[in-house]
């Protein structure tokens, strides 16, 4: 069973969450860091969308992205 279509967010408000398995290290270079901020900040031309913060870690990327 598929699951429904998003919804479009009223607000424009988008919480994106990029998480490693198992809590795995998803970056593990200064390097991966910023090839990460280079992948957002393309998003963020392409998509015409705003990012209004992000908090990178070892583990997991937050985003706050809006329309």
């Amino acid at each position: 069973m598929s699951r429904s279509p998003r919804v479009l967010s009223q607000t424009g408000l988008y919480h994106i969450i990029f998480r490693g398995l198992n809590r795995q290290n998803i970056f593990e270079e200064d390097a991966d860091f910023h090839k990460m901020l280079e992948i957002l900040f393309g998003i963020k031309k392409e998509r015409c969308v705003e990012v209004y913060a992000y908090c990178l870690m070892a583990q997991v990327l937050y985003s706050l992205l809006i329309k």
